[in-house]
């Protein structure tokens, strides 16, 4: 039997015995628990939503500008999850570029296409620094 089991038992006995007072008394205590109660399985799922989230953030790792699992599983969108705590898989837009269709953010997850990018910015540099010079 438990504790919700004695406390309508009491509350019973109390009424069938004209003890009414008594009977609020622990009707109130009734109501108290079972508040008590409520706010321990919100605390719970609150718990194990922190306690996913940690896991997530320890499973995740950043290559190409947007996360993976350690497992390889991914791309998932860096703005999302570092702004909002998003998790949001990225779909294929093509030439080896990712999309975020809940940010928009686009990366380019193509090492080779990233390492032309990054000459093609290096080289569009130098000629802006000579032109000034």
């Amino acid at each position: 039997m438990g504790i919700f089991d004695i406390l309508t038992t009491a509350a019973t006995i109390a009424k069938e015995s004209g003890k009414l007072e008594l009977q609020g008394e622990i009707l109130g205590v009734y109501e108290k628990l079972l508040e008590q109660q409520k706010k321990i399985s919100d605390l719970e799922i609150e718990n194990r939503e922190l306690k996913d989230k940690i896991n997530t953030k320890e499973d995740l790792i950043v290559k190409n500008d947007a996360y993976y699992t350690k497992s390889g599983d991914g791309p998932f969108c860096l703005t999302c999850h570092g702004s909002k705590g998003l998790l949001v898989r990225m779909i294929s837009w093509g030439a080896g570029q990712h999309k975020c269709n809940n940010c928009n953010h686009v990366v380019d997850t193509n090492p080779v296409a990233l390492e032309q990018l990054r000459r093609q910015q290096e080289a569009e540099s130098n000629r802006n620094n000579n032109w000034y010079q």
